[in-house]
């Protein structure tokens, strides 16, 4: 495994909200950049007043262009979840957790971009979600302000911009990537190295045909409110900004440059389509042990697995004892909770399975045999009149806009 491909901005299965921040391409600060800007000629100042008018008529083309994508993916996906008919697809791993007083819990691992596939979950989850009064999540995306002036940790706003935290080298060639992606904006230079790496991460998810409407979170979350069901919030979102945000500057630098070398968003696209098919078919698992093999087979220098243990620390670890105590918080105060998180924090020896066991509860994988007789039918299932021999017809999916 390149190493590139491990320090991943956690994404597409450790952090819900910074896919919906990386998404935004019209972060504007007019004010600082008229301030750093050098004092121009009359004949420049015209120029440049021209050019600010293409670029602002541009701006507007663009974001009416952008929104009218967004439109048509947000209607795709509205239309689909309620017209396709109760075939399981999908087969990903959910677990019924009990401790040593009874109490029980079910969690499964998020994909928080996914595809079409994802409307239709396995009758052995559907059991279980009837179980329960509750849904936890990491956190409420879709109640939360996503204020891009209000993400102050984020982005610089002592008059630097990108290029001064930089080498000018790793600066242009990470420019050079999102411009071929047809994904930068000028405006990007005020944000902190780790939101470009996850720009980078959000061309990559639309390559590989995914989308955050798609999200299992994201399609639970709306589900939950359909059905009266409480959400739970397990972090939050000022809570995954500011984790970011204090990443340590070697860490972000790092992942930075990771944006710079040959091929980098071709793999990650590769990378997410294979996490997403090991998440669909429920051998995830598998793939990431295998990964952490791989890490310890490769020649990293002290520096690189220091750094690498920072970010696994920050992003997983550490996030998994609080999850962990979130998950015995609900279950010793008698609620019946479906607990969906990112699913990179469910494995390994510091994994949220391993810490409940090591907590005292045992753990069961769910399977058909789980499931009700006739099983549960989909909230996203079609509320159909048709025969159930009919052929279901699929959608690949509207892959997101960066």
């Amino acid at each position: 495994m390149k190493f590139k491909n491990v320090l991943l901005a956690a994404t597409a299965l450790m952090l819900t909200s910074v896919l919906a921040f990386s998404g935004c391409t019209d972060l504007k600060n007019e004010n600082s950049a008229e301030e750093s800007s050098a004092p121009q000629s009359s004949e420049k100042k015209q120029e440049s007043s021209k050019n600010t008018e293409k670029s602002e008529a541009s701006k507007t083309e663009s974001k009416t262009e952008s929104k009218a994508e967004n439109s048509a993916a947000q209607s795709s996906v509205e239309e689909q979840e309620y017209s396709l008919p109760a075939y399981n697809k999908i087969t990903p791993a959910v677990w019924e957790v009990t401790d040593s007083n009874a109490h029980v819990i079910y969690m499964m691992g998020s994909i928080h971009a996914a595809d079409a596939d994802a409307l239709e979950m396995p009758d052995y989850f559907e059991t279980a979600y009837a179980k329960c009064d509750s849904l936890a999540v990491e956190c409420d995306i879709t109640e939360a302000q996503l204020d891009i002036f209000g993400l102050g940790e984020l982005l610089y706003t002592d008059g630097t911009t990108i290029k001064d935290h930089v080498p000018e080298e790793d600066y242009e060639k990470a420019v050079e990537t999102l411009s071929a992606a047809g994904s930068y904006n000028a405006n990007y230079d005020y944000m902190k190295p780790i939101m470009w790496s996850s720009l980078g991460e959000a061309v990559a998810i639309q390559r590989a045909g995914l989308n955050t409407n798609y999200g299992i979170d994201t399609l639970l979350i709306k589900r939950a409110k359909e059905e009266n069901k409480k959400v739970l919030e397990v972090e939050s979102v000022d809570s995954q900004y500011t984790l970011l945000a204090h990443l340590p500057d070697e860490v972000q630098l790092l992942m930075f440059h990771q944006l710079t070398t040959d091929d980098y968003i071709d793999d990650m696209e590769k990378e997410l389509r294979e996490t997403y098919e090991g998440w669909k078919n429920g051998t995830l698992g598998d793939s990431l042990v295998e990964s952490d093999a791989d890490i310890t087979e490769e020649s990293l220098s002290d520096e690189e697995l220091k750094l690498l243990e920072q970010y696994n620390d920050a992003m997983l670890n550490n996030r998994n004892k609080g999850m962990v105590e979130k998950a015995k918080e609900y279950m010793k105060g008698g609620k019946t909770v479906m607990f969906v998180v990112g699913a990179a924090h469910f494995y390994g020896e510091k994994g949220i399975l391993q810490l409940m066991k090591d907590n005292g509860c045992t753990i069961r994988q769910l399977t058909t045999e789980d499931a009700e007789k006739p099983p549960a039918k989909s909230a996203f299932a079609a509320e159909s009149t048709e025969e159930e021999s009919s052929v279901p017809e699929t959608d690949p999916g509207t892959a997101r806009a960066a």
